[in-house]
């Protein structure tokens, strides 16, 4: 018995050549320690075994070329999809934590120093702590949808607070100016008068009557013959469409900002946004839609820009104040 090799050439699937081993194992016949050599039953067939790692390595890769493809675009596909699915999430986060959002007077609210709406803000009457929110007899319809109004405590200082989480930068103030002409303060001769009213301060920033006047009043254009000074103001109306409204711009977000007014009651409607508001579509909107910039530079009679620190007469959006 004896053993012979071979190197048989293989041509692989990519046009390269490797080598595989032929082993062929032959009997001749039966010996003996020193007899003769008996003739088997099959001299010269050898038993074969054929080995290439190389071949057969490369074989397999091209019979599962396709399934790796797949493979690969089906992680690819997933890579995508992952993408897609968490900057729709942030998206939606985004929506849910800057979106727009009105305070208003709700039918389940109490009349308590602190009130907050279903969608989680809170208003309160931070200046005068002994004070209450309470709804007002006027609502507006803003960009199709109804609010009524909440009335303050005249002069004193509001907060509103966003609930947990979320942000906003930018404010708009719809207001009325709650008279009745029995209460209304007189003039020297007696006769009843509008005192002038306007936003005195918003989150930090003092305003003039010349830079917020408020006049929508909720008296009837017979009430206000009475009034002294009445032809300044107009009534509001039964469609709920005329008001006043100014917009501010806090210059960043916040999750909170203050405001209190001057002169007579208002109630007012807040809209809260990340976005600039747009009130150019509402109808008859009696001051405008005034954008009040809140970080708007300051500048002295010289035209130099000076600090919030400094005293004496400014000029600030294009209005000339003191600045104590």
């Amino acid at each position: 018995m004896w053993f012979k090799e071979k190197d048989v050439p293989l041509q692989s699937q990519f046009g390269s050549t490797s080598v595989a081993k032929q082993i062929g194992i032959w009997c001749n016949g039966n010996t003996t320690d020193s007899g003769p050599v008996i003739p088997g039953s099959s001299p010269g067939i050898p038993t074969k075994q054929r080995m290439s790692l190389l071949s057969d390595s490369r074989l397999f890769f091209v019979s599962n070329l396709k399934t790796i493809n797949q493979i690969r675009l089906l992680t690819l596909n997933k890579s995508i999809m992952k993408k897609f699915f968490t900057l729709c999430a942030v998206a939606l986060c985004a929506m849910t934590v800057n979106a727009q959002a009105f305070y208003s007077w709700e039918d389940d609210m109490a009349k308590v120093n602190k009130v907050t709406n279903a969608a989680g803000y809170t208003l309160q009457i931070t200046g005068k702590t002994d004070k209450n929110l309470s709804g007002g007899n006027v609502s507006f319809v803003i960009d199709g949808n109804t609010y009524k109004t909440v009335k303050l405590s005249n002069g004193a200082e509001n907060t509103l607070t966003a609930p947990a989480g979320k942000t906003f930068r930018y404010v708009a103030l719809y207001s009325y100016l709650n008279c009745s002409a029995d209460k209304l303060k007189t003039d020297d001769d007696g006769n009843p008068i509008i005192r002038d009213s306007y936003w005195a301060n918003v989150n930090g920033k003092d305003y003039t009557y010349e830079e917020t006047p408020l006049k929508v009043t909720n008296m009837t254009a017979d009430d206000l013959a009475t009034v002294s000074n009445g032809s300044k103001y107009q009534s509001t109306t039964d469609d709920g469409t005329v008001f006043d409204v100014y917009t501010f711009d806090l210059g960043s977000d916040v999750s909170s900002f203050t405001f209190k007014n001057t002169g007579e009651q208002p109630g007012v409607v807040i809209e809260v946004s990340n976005s600039p508001i747009k009130t150019t579509g509402i109808a008859q909107v009696l001051a405008g839609a005034k954008v009040i910039n809140e970080n708007a530079p300051v500048y002295n009679l010289a035209g130099q820009q000076v600090s919030k620190a400094y005293k004496g007469i400014v000029i600030c959006n294009g209005k000339k104040y003191i600045q104590k």
